[in-house]
Parts: C-alpha cells; sequence; structure tokens
C-alpha cells in the first residue's frame, strides 16, 4: 500500500503541471487513465488517490465498471461504520473504519483514556530459522490496548511557503495522524500480555471501540455525526494579503490549511518602481491562479462556496485576474465556479483567524446559515457582543456556567470538544451531564470544534461559555449558592443527631414505598423547567396571617368606592348563590411552620401505603362488594379499583354495588369551584346509566359533617353486609388522614380495605433520590420517570377491565333494588350555577367518557381550527384529519401559542378521572407505532408526554411534601416575604360592618380582567367565561399577580380553584407556587415575567386578546399588547394599574431580603 501511493505520488508530480494548466477534458482523461491502471493492476490503494484526485479536480467519478452513486459518496468523506453493539446502559463497542484526515479527528475526539481499541498495525518479528540464523520479518498484527494516550497531528495545517515559482511549488497536504499507546490486553502470538504498545491509526484499516464507562450521549453523537453521508469540504476559502495567500477548506469539524504563498511585491516608488510593483503583483496572481487550480476543488458538488477575504482592494483584483484568466483558457467550469460560488468579504488582517470574520459576514451567513461552522461563528460573536452589553446574560467558566444550568438558565451552551477530551473520567462526565440537562430543559448545545478558528478563540476563553435567556447576577448566585452550601450542612448534621428510626426506602414491584421523612430544606434554587401542566389545584382559604410583614401602606378608599367594589365583585360571582354551610365549620387554610414540618416528617401518604402493603386479612364473604368512587374516578375503563371489585365479586359470586359520597364541608375546604361541582353531577348522571345497564346499583349520597364520613360509608358497608370495600386513593392531606381512619375502621369491622393508586401513569414513592425521599427537581424526575415507565411497560399502563354485569335477579332483591332508585342530585348547596351559566358549562365540557375519547381523538388527529380559539364546543362539526398536521405533530412548537388552538384542553377530564391518563400513553404510542413511550421531546408526541409527566410530578411534591397543600411555601424562606394587601382597607364602611373578604381594588381589577394589561385581562376572562385559561396564560396571569401586583399567591391559587372546572390542587399549587419562586423547583425570584413582552410571543397575532378584550377588537400592532393612555382612554379601556419597570425593582428589593419592604 505504502509503495503503491508513493508510486503514484510520483506519477502525480509528472504530470501536476499539465493539470493545472490543461481544460476539464483532458484532466479527465488524463486521471481516468491513471486510475483505470491502477485499478487493473490490483492496485486498490492507488486507484482510490487517483479516484479521488479527479473528483477533486473534476467533479467527476471514475468510469471503470464501478457503482458511481457508491464512488460519489465515498468522496464525500463518509467514515464507514462497520458495527455498532451499545445497549440502553452504554455499554457495547463501535467499529469504524477511518479515510482522511476529518475521520481521524473524530476517533481523537472519541478514543478517551481508559478506553479497549482494536486495530492493525506491523511490527518487526524476529525468528530463528532451521539453520539456526536470526530472520526479521515486518508482519500486520490485530492489538487491543487500553489506551493511556491518544496523540493526533493534523495534516496540512503547517505548511510551508511558497515560493515564487509555480514549478517548484510545494503544497501542505501531509495527512493526518493519529496515534494510541497503551497497555496489551489480549493476547496475541507475538506481543505478551502486558506490554505497552503503540498503534499508528491507518485510513481504510478498521478500528474497534469500547468505552469503560459505557458510551455517553456526546460519544454516541459523535459517531453519528462522523457516519453521516454528504459530510466533507464545504468552503474553500482563499485569505489574502499584498503578496501572500493561504488556502483552506472547511469542513463542520476542521479548518485544514492546504497551502501557503507569499511573493515579493516592491512598492511604488518611483516610475521604475511603479513597473516593478506591477510586475510583483502579476507574478502574484499568477502564483495565485496556478495554487487555486491545484488546491480549490471548485468543481466538487459539495464546495458550497469560495471565498476570497483580504483588507482593502486585494480581493476584488485576485477575482478579476482569476476570471480573466479563466476566459482567456476557455476553462467555462472555472468561470462558472468563480460567477456562481465566489463570495468576496472584507477583513481585518490577511490571517487564518480572519476566518471567524469570514463566517460571520452576511454575504456567508445567508448562504451558510445552516453549516455547523457558521452558526458557531455567529454564537461566538453574539456572545462576546453580549458580553460586553448584557453581561448577565453572558457567562463563562466551568463553575459559573454550571450554576446557571442548576437555574436552568442557559439558552445557547457554547463548549469547546476539547473539555470532552479531559483524561480524567470524572471531567468529562461532569461536562456530558451538562450538555444533558442543559438540551433537557429546552436550551441548545454547540460543541465547538477546537480546529476551527472559532473553537480555538473559545478555548481562549476557557472553553466553555453560555448565552442565558434571562440575567443571573453572578455575585447574587454565588452568595445564595454560599448560604444554600452552609444549610445543607447543617442540615446534615441535625440528621446525623436524628434518633428516630428511618425507613431505608424498601419497595417491591407496584412500587409501594414506606418511608419516614426528616424534616429538611431544599437547596433554594434548582433547575427552572417550566410546569407546564399548570392546571389546577385545591387552594387552602387563604386569610391573611396577622403579621407585621403584611403591607404598612394602606390606601385611603372612600366609602363609595369601597361601596362600588363591593357590588363589582358580587356581580364577578352573580353566576353561583352564596355558599351557605353551617357558620360553625371555618376550616384553617394556612398552617404554622411547626405544624406543617410535623406533616413533612411523615407523610401520610406513606403511611398509608404501609398498610396497603401490609395488607388486611381475607375476611367471611359477606353478601356485597362495594366500590366506593371518589371525586377524580368518574368513569367506568380503566378504574383499577372498580375492576378489582368487579373481580372480587365474581369471585365469591355476590353482586358489586357502587357508592358516591357528596361531602360539601370538603368542597369549601378544598375551594372547589362550582362549575368543577356542576361537572361531577353531570358525569354521575353519566356514569348512574352506565352501571344501571350493568345491573350495578349506583348509590348516591349527601353527608356532612366531613370529618364522620369515614363512619358513615362503614354504616351503609354493614346495612348492606358488605365485607369488602374497593376504593382509588386521592392524595391531599385530608383525604389520606380520611383513608387511614377508613383502614383502622376496616380492621376494627373486620371489613377488608383494598385501596389502588389510579390517578397517575406512576404513582408517588416509586421514582425517589439516591437519599430514598422524592425529586423536588422536574429535569432529573422526567428522565426517571420515563425511563422506569418504559422498563416496565405493561405494570404502569396495562388497561383494567371495565367491571363485568351483576345478574338481573338483582332487581328484584328487596334490599339492594331500593339503590336502584337513587337521583343524581341537580346542584349541591353552596355550589349552585344559573341556568345560562350551567348551559354553557354543559357546552363547553361536555360529560361523559365518550366525549373525553373524542376531545383526545381530535387532539391525537385533527388540524387546529381558528374557529375552536374561543368559547366553543370542543366536538363541534368541521374538524380536518390530518395526523402530520395533528394539534398533537405541531404540539412543540405551538404549544405556548394562545392565538391557535394548539392544546389538547383534555385537563378538565384528566383532573376528574372522566379519562385516565394511561389511556393517553396508550394512544400515543399507538399514534407513533411505537412499543415504548415516546420521550423525545423534540417530536410533538414526545413534549406532550413530558406535560403528562408533570402530574405525576406535582402529586408526587405533594405526596413527599404535604405542607404544600397546607397553605405553606415550599421554601420557607420566602414565608418572610411582605405582600401587598389584598383586601379592602380595614377603615372602610365594609369591614365596620363585620365584612372581611372585600377585594382591594388591584385584587378585585385583576379577577374582573380590568388591569390595563390586555394578556393579563384576556386571561382572567377568559376564566370568568368558561372556566378554563391555557396554560401559558395561567402563568402570565399568576407572574403578574405575585411580582407585578406583590400579592400573595395564597390569594390568586384559591381564586383559581374557586372557578377553575379543571381544579387540581397539586398542579393548581405547583403552578401558583412555581411563578410566585416559593416552590419546588421555581422560577428564579429575579425572572419576572414581563406581561407585555409574553404577549407578543404567546399571542403574536393578537386574536387571543381581541377574543376576549373586546374593547381593543379593531387595535393591531404593539399598541394591542401595551396600549399607550391615550389608546385606551379612547377606547374606554382602563389604563395599567401599575410600572412593570418599578414593580419589578419592588419584587427584586422584596425577595432578595425576606421581610423587608
Amino acid at each position: 500500500m505504502a509503495s503503491s501511493s508513493s508510486s503514484l505520488s510520483s506519477e502525480w508530480r509528472l504530470f501536476d503541471v499539465r493539470l493545472g494548466s490543461t481544460s476539464r477534458a483532458p484532466r479527465v482523461a488524463i486521471l481516468e487513465s491513471l486510475a483505470a491502471k491502477r485499478f487493473a493492476s490490483g492496485d486498490g490503494g492507488g486507484f482510490k488517490l487517483a479516484a479521488r484526485s479527479l473528483y477533486f479536480w473534476t467533479g467527476c467519478c471514475i468510469r471503470v465498471g464501478l457503482d458511481v452513486p457508491h464512488i460519489r459518496a465515498d468522496f464525500n468523506s463518509l467514515m464507514k461504520l462497520i458495527n455498532r453493539h451499545i445497549d440502553k446502559h452504554g455499554a457495547g463497542h463501535v467499529t469504524l473504519r477511518p479515510e482522511d484526515d476529518e475521520d481521524m479527528w473524530h476517533l481523537y475526539n472519541l478514543i478517551q483514556s481508559g478506553d479497549s481499541v482494536r486495530a492493525t498495525t506491523i511490527r518487526r518479528i524476529q525468528s530463528v530459522s532451521n539453520t539456526g540464523s536470526v530472520e526479521s520479518n515486518r508482519i500486520r498484527l490485530n492489538l487491543t490496548l487500553q489506551v493511556s494516550r491518544v496523540e493526533f497531528s493534523p495534516g496540512g495545517g503547517s505548511a510551508a511557503q511558497e515560493t515564487v515559482d509555480p514549478a517548484a511549488a510545494s503544497t501542505t497536504n501531509a495527512n493526518a495522524s493519529l496515534h494510541i499507546s497503551g497497555k496489551v490486553i489480549v493476547e496475541n502470538p507475538h506481543v505478551r500480555l502486558g506490554a505497552f504498545h503503540t498503534l499508528d491509526i491507518e485510513a481504510n484499516r478498521d478500528v474497534r471501540i469500547e468505552k469503560l464507562d459505557g458510551w455517553d450521549s456526546v460519544a454516541k453523537s459523535r459517531v453519528e455525526e462522523s457516519t453521516v453521508p454528504g459530510r466533507g469540504a464545504e468552503v474553500a476559502a482563499v485569505i489574502c494579503g499584498e503578496g501572500t495567500a493561504t488556502f483552506c477548506l472547511l469542513s463542520q469539524h476542521m479548518t485544514v490549511v492546504t497551502h501557503r504563498i507569499s511573493v515579493s511585491i516592491p512598492r511604488k516608488a518611483a516610475a521604475s518602481g511603479a513597473s516593478q510593483h506591477e510586475k510583483g503583483l502579476n507574478k502574484f496572481y499568477a502564483t495565485l491562479f496556478d495554487s487555486f487550480l491545484r488546491h480549490v476543488p471548485f468543481a466538487t458538488v459539495g464546495i458550497r462556496a469560495i471565498v476570497i477575504a483580504s483588507p482593502g482592494w486585494i480581493r476584488d483584483g485576485v477575482y478579476d485576474y482569476l476570471l480573466a484568466e479563466a476566459t482567456k483558457r476557455g476553462d467555462k467550469m472555472l468561470q462558472k465556479a468563480l460567477r456562481e460560488k465566489v463570495i468576496r468579504v472584507h477583513i481585518s488582517s490577511p490571517h487564518v483567524h480572519s476566518l471567524v470574520e469570514v463566517l460571520k459576514s452576511p454575504e456567508i451567513t445567508a448562504r451558510l446559515k445552516e453549516t455547523k461552522f457558521a452558526r458557531e461563528g455567529l454564537m461566538l460573536d453574539r456572545f462576546f457582543k453580549m458580553l460586553g452589553s448584557d453581561e448577565m446574560r453572558a457567562w463563562y467558566g466551568p463553575d459559573h456556567v454550571c450554576l446557571a444550568a442548576d437555574r436552568g438558565a442557559i439558552g445557547t451552551l457554547l463548549i469547546s470538544d476539547d473539555l470532552f477530551r479531559s483524561s480524567d473520567p470524572i471531567t468529562r462526565k461532569r461536562y456530558v451531564e451538562l450538555t444533558e440537562a442543559v438540551q433537557q430543559k429546552g436550551g441548545e448545545v454547540l460543541i465547538f470544534s477546537s480546529m476551527h478558528e472559532s473553537g480555538q478563540q473559545l478555548n481562549q476563553l476557557t472553553g466553555i461559555a453560555a448565552i442565558l435567556t434571562f440575567p443571573l447576577d453572578i455575585e447574587v448566585v454565588e452568595t445564595e449558592e454560599k448560604e444554600a452550601e452552609e444549610e445543607r450542612k447543617r442540615q446534615e448534621e441535625e440528621e446525623a443527631d436524628e434518633t428516630a428510626d428511618v425507613f431505608t426506602g424498601d419497595r417491591n414491584l407496584s412500587g409501594e414505598p414506606h418511608l419516614k421523612h426528616a424534616l429538611r430544606i431544599e437547596r433554594m434554587f434548582r433547575a427552572t423547567s417550566r410546569p407546564s401542566n399548570f392546571l389546577c389545584f385545591r387552594l387552602y382559604h387563604y386569610a391573611p396571617p396577622q403579621s407585621n410583614h403584611m403591607s404598612k401602606r394602606q390606601r385611603s378608599t372612600s366609602v363609595d368606592s369601597v361601596a362600588r367594589q363591593e357590588k363589582s365583585s358580587t356581580s364577578n360571582h352573580d353566576i353561583k348563590r352564596a355558599r351557605k354551610m353551617d357558620p360553625g365549620f371555618n376550616p384553617i387554610k394556612i398552617a404554622t411552620a411547626e405544624a406543617a414540618a410535623a406533616v413533612d416528617a411523615d407523610p401520610p401518604c406513606f403511611k398509608i401505603q404501609a398498610l396497603m402493603k401490609q395488607g388486611m386479612p381475607d375476611p367471611a364473604d359477606g353478601k356485597t362488594v362495594f366500590y366506593w368512587m371518589r371525586f377524580a374516578d368518574l368513569r367506568m375503563s380503566d378504574n383499577r379499583a372498580l375492576s378489582q371489585a368487579s373481580d372480587r365479586a365474581k369471585a365469591i359470586g355476590v353482586p358489586l354495588v357502587a357508592l358516591f359520597v357528596l361531602s360539601p364541608q370538603d368542597y369549601v375546604a378544598h375551594d372547589r369551584s362550582s362549575r368543577r361541582i356542576d361537572f361531577v353531577l353531570r358525569n354521575l348522571a353519566s356514569l348512574q346509566n352506565s352501571f344501571h345497564e350493568l345491573n350495578i346499583p349506583f348509590y348516591i349520597t349527601t353527608h356532612s359533617p366531613r370529618k364522620t364520613l369515614p363512619e358513615r360509608v362503614f354504616e351503609l358497608l354493614k346495612e348492606y353486609e358488605c365485607n369488602h370495600l374497593f376504593a382509588n386513593l386521592e392524595y391531599e392531606v385530608d383525604e389520606l388522614r380520611r383513608d387511614i381512619r377508613v383502614w383502622e375502621l376496616g380492621e376494627k369491622n373486620e371489613i377488608q380495605v383494598n385501596l389502588f393508586h389510579n390517578k397517575n401513569v406512576i404513582e408517588p414513592g416509586v421514582i425517589l433520590t439516591k437519599q430514598g425521599r422524592g425529586y423536588t427537581v422536574y429535569s432529573p424526575y422526567w428522565r426517571n420517570w420515563i425511563a422506569t415507565l418504559n422498563n416496565n411497560l405493561e405494570g404502569y399502563i396495562e388497561e383494567s377491565p371495565e367491571p363485568a354485569p351483576n345478574a338481573e335477579s338483582i332487581k328484584q332483591d328487596k334490599k339492594l333494588s331500593s339503590l336502584f332508585e337513587t337521583t343524581v342530585p341537580d346542584y349541591v348547596e353552596g355550589f349552585e350555577l344559573h341556568e345560562k351559566e350551567s348551559a354553557r358549562m354543559e357546552e363547553y365540557w361536555p360529560a361523559g367518557e365518550s366525549a373525553a375519547k373524542q376531545i383526545l381523538e381530535r387532539f391525537l388527529k385533527t388540524r387546529a381550527r381558528s374557529s375552536q380559539l374561543g368559547a366553543v364546543d370542543p366536538l363541534a362539526p368541521g374538524a380536518q384529519n390530518g395526523e402530520k398536521h395533528s394539534r398533537i405533530a405541531k404540539y412543540k412548537e405551538a404549544r405556548d401559542q394562545m392565538d391557535k388552538d394548539t392544546t389538547s384542553r383534555l385537563s378538565v377530564y384528566l383532573s376528574s378521572g372522566v379519562l385516565s391518563i394511561r389511556e393517553c400513553i396508550r394512544q400515543t404510542m399507538a399514534l407513533s407505532g411505537s412499543k415504548k413511550v415516546d420521550a423525545n421531546t423534540s417530536s410533538g408526541v414526545g413534549r406532550w408526554v413530558q406535560e403528562l409527566a408533570w402530574r405525576d410530578f406535582y402529586t408526587g411534591i405533594l405526596s413527599h411534601y404535604p405542607r404544600v397543600s397546607m397553605g405553606r411555601p415550599y421554601l420557607e424562606k420566602y414565608s418572610e416575604v411582605v405582600w401587598e394587601d389584598h383586601q379592602a382597607p380595614q377603615d372602610s364602611a365594609i369591614k365596620r360592618e363585620g365584612r372581611d373578604d372585600v377585594d382591594g381594588e388591584m385584587f378585585r381589577r385583576w379577577k374582573d380582567g380590568t388591569t390595563g394589561v390586555p394578556i393579563v385581562d384576556a386571561t382572567m376572562r377568559s376564566i370568568r367565561e368558561m372556566g378554563w385559561v391555557h396554560n401559558r396564560a395561567r402563568m402570565i396571569a399568576a407572574m403578574y399577580l405575585t411580582k407585578d401586583l406583590m400579592i400573595d399567591w395564597r390569594a390568586g391559587e384559591r381564586y383559581f380553584m374557586q372557578n377553575l372546572i379543571d381544579g387540581d390542587l397539586a398542579s393548581n399549587n405547583g403552578g401558583w407556587q412555581w411563578c410566585a419562586s416559593t416552590g419546588v423547583d421555581p422560577c428564579p425570584y429575579f425572572r419576572i415575567f414581563n406581561p407585555h413582552t409574553q404577549s407578543t410571543k404567546a399571542d403574536p397575532t393578537g386574536e387571543f386578546i381581541r377574543n376576549w378584550v373586546p374593547e381593543l377588537r379593531k387595535v393591531f400592532g404593539p399598541d394591542l399588547h401595551n396600549p399607550p393612555p391615550s389608546v385606551a382612554d379612547k377606547l374606554g379601556y382602563p389604563r395599567t394599574m401599575i410600572d412593570h419597570s418599578a414593580a419589578r425593582d419592588r419584587a427584586l428589593r422584596r425577595f432578595k431580603n425576606p421581610g423587608t419592604e
């Protein structure tokens, strides 16, 4: 092979000049002749080099009976993937066959210290002949080394400058070399085990790589990049100065200097000097032309641009000379390339590092904006500009970038491939995990090649930098980190002194843990993934704590204005009557910090799970089996407790009875909305019909007080001689305590209680940290959630059968037949809807499983419609099928757009359990045709699955840290934040009458949708009209209330619960605490939404605002999102209540130092 290449190189030199000076046809003939001769003689290496030369010079492929497309792909520098076997844990090997310098570069980035590498090498072996003489032979061996050192020498980068004699010109075409040193780990007849050897990796020879610590995401991505078809040089560049030129080829990962020339050009001094200057200049142009023919593959299809760059006028002179000379020689291909591919660019200096300027020039970016190296240059330029103008969004250095990543602040990560070549596996792993974390939080990662100028510049800046999506003050972050570290150490000391027994986190197959948590506070800030499932959650009734931390600045409001507030406040809720409850029932809504800590230390969820794991002994059969339907169970299909109850009834030969208990006191305590109660009643009516068709009685009763509800249920069980009770768990604190009491009564009365997890895909307690605690950051929770789910799909999403029918004879049973006469009440006292409101809810949110499944079907398979933007029937006719363009297909890009019908609108059905979340997962798998759940968040399906996982995450938070359902912030540090009083001043006339529930002006205007901020007003009016609004809108409105108006998040949380039809405690509380920066995985307090900017992003067409704010229906452009006072006054629209900039400063001040004004 070596001799063949040498011979070919000699033959090449013989007609080197001829190739540069002849037209295209003779070049093809010359090279084809040479290649054919090599091919006929069996010299494959010589043939390949000649064939590459032909393609380099002419863009043509050899015609000697070979497959032309195959050769063309070969010339596109495609490293061959011979074999790949990597399991889901990253273990395995890859075999690659490098073919050029860039392939060697990829191998250099793939092979790490500690890896196992097998490749061929040539060794001189000595042996003793029969005559006793010593013979020495060179043989080819397969060696397997455990790598200790990797060295790469680039080819072509250190070329000598060319002389003025073109015939004597030398090119910089030395090949890159890759040397690997290490210990032999596989026995070989000629090399002893454990010996240290060196491998010189050769082109066109297989290299097998096995990773000691497994293949991480960066390494796997490198393999994919290196073997993608079409890779190769995309840009040729000639960097010119006066008398100098450097020729470069740019591919995705390398900048190769292929040639340099230098010609002395005398200065213009006098008349004779001018003549000498012209001669020198012409010689320079002639030399450059010859070099251009040799070193710029202008006819190659893959070359997208040829750049001629220089300071001053030189580039124009070079271009004019090249074009004139090509015309003179009749080289039409060169003329075409010069006219179509050449881009002339101004640079500041005639050196290779000026390529950075070239790549960010407008001419280049317009043509090459999709190439990797151009994007790297642009992003680096953007970073440097931001470093000078907005330094809080431009961070660099490993430690600082990691801090920004922890806060989910990184929009674009710029990282050099040098960092992944660290010989320390821990350091490399750190950078791999960093890139994965940024990507999982929606950030972009650009891995810069250090073989490009932009990569070398980044290396000078520590090799890592980040452009943030929102500003972060380094000093503030470092201070917070220091405080968090001190707090962590303090709590570790406390935990070390803890003498109470702590369970170790034992889990059975169904994932039921029994843990006893010690009180602790998580780090103040974690990654800030956006909580997309901001549906609704119960808020504890908000009674402002009587403390000095409420705002001391009371507004002076006249009696008349307060009366107007009362009137407006009353009109807001004319859809329902005042709730008439026992005046003695007054639930405490905000627990003390001590009480919340005590519950967190021993969560009731894990008490009941421990009981479930323990189980109850089998009792006597009894005469009935009861299924107790709960508030989030409203379906027949895929209902675990109902299915199991049916199976038990059939097994022991007794009838199944379904039970539902309406508990008005619970609804008051949980701030249930009248709309939600109405929706429940409509679904109960639908379910009753379904049960009756199966001869299953559905007994519906109302009970107060709520504390004796378990006793009332057991009275019914005894009355109907039931020894088996089945129910699904609810995860709110009160409901879990109720079920603990139910279990105790079951043991006491020898009635077997069977409880099941039914609300979630994966129940609380399954996905835990290494310390056995619940995750408080969504990103790692999501990774473990999807892995756990895909590892046990059958266990988690298997559909439970619908109940079997009872025998017809049950209707003749004297006692049981009366249960069929139960009717569903029209309303629950205190939660009535007026007739018009009830009709609207029935139109917007049809009841029943069939309706829910149709809405899901439309989301999966039909396109978005502008007619569905507002308050309309979700099943209105006119839906257009089109899976490729369906709402879920477009979900990733469109999910945050409020001016289109982009979301599923299934939150209403999921929160009430009318639709199973497991059914949603199964349908996405069917749509994708996959046997695994789609975890690719870059797809619409994968992104929606991630949104569904938020529901599980927040339910887990509620279970592990029940303090959040007791009116407490997760981050107790912010319990001292000073909030503005959301109620009317204490000295008002209405207050003197004894009322304490009158809204202050700002809170009232927020609720009424008259804040003067269109996006907020449209949101609140949507909630008032239909009991639902887009998730992004909820976030904007919540952020505005808590950060601009500085009104306690608990007031807003309660209002949402009392008005939304999809109110769910876990999701609503999680969403509100995220916006208020007080919860788990929160939005940092210094990341404050600008409502006007958010409006332009979420409602770019303005259709959402115009639909809900008719005053602005004729307004377009920026004025729609932020109406000037003159526009607002003219249209009768209220002016904005508060200046956002001033409000932001106030919020920053109060959150930075909780307890201060």
